[in-house]
């Protein structure tokens, strides 16, 4: 698996490595890096999921690559990224609820396979949709 996150937005560890880690050595010219495997895992290849159990508004950030989990029936919309930002990963959003009422809108210029929009209303209805960059996203 090759991941395509740069380096630069995986945040800092909040602590130490542990001994039994293991470091991956990237070479910048005047400066070398040092990254946490397992915070390289943790961050890119199994991200925390987002939990939102109140309704409103969730803006889905660039480097934020985990599911959006909607356990709320009251009216929510989830914005979306410019999908040229998402270095190629997409989003899975997923109405973990009985009733859900979830809007996506997309970066402005951009669409959902064509659409202005979508929703999701069946009950633990759920959708994962790919970027596109300079046209938006779609649905494999």
């Amino acid at each position: 698996m090759v991941a395509t996150q740069k380096f630069s937005q995986i945040l800092p560890a909040p602590s130490n490595p542990a001994l039994t880690d293991s470091l991956l050595g990237v070479g910048g010219g005047v400066n070398d890096f040092l990254y946490s495997l397992l915070q390289v895992a943790s961050t890119v290849i199994a991200p925390p999921q987002n939990i939102v159990s109140a309704g409103g508004t969730f803006v889905l950030s660039p480097n934020n690559y985990g599911d959006v989990i909607v356990t709320t029936t009251t009216a929510l919309t989830v914005q979306f990224p410019s999908a040229s930002s998402r270095n190629g990963f997409p989003a899975s959003i997923v109405g973990a609820s009985g009733a859900p009422s979830i809007t996506g809108l997309p970066a402005a210029g951009e669409t959902f396979f064509g659409l202005g929009s979508f929703t999701i209303t069946n009950p633990w209805g759920a959708i994962t949709l790919w970027p596109l960059p300079g046209i938006g996203w779609y649905r494999k």
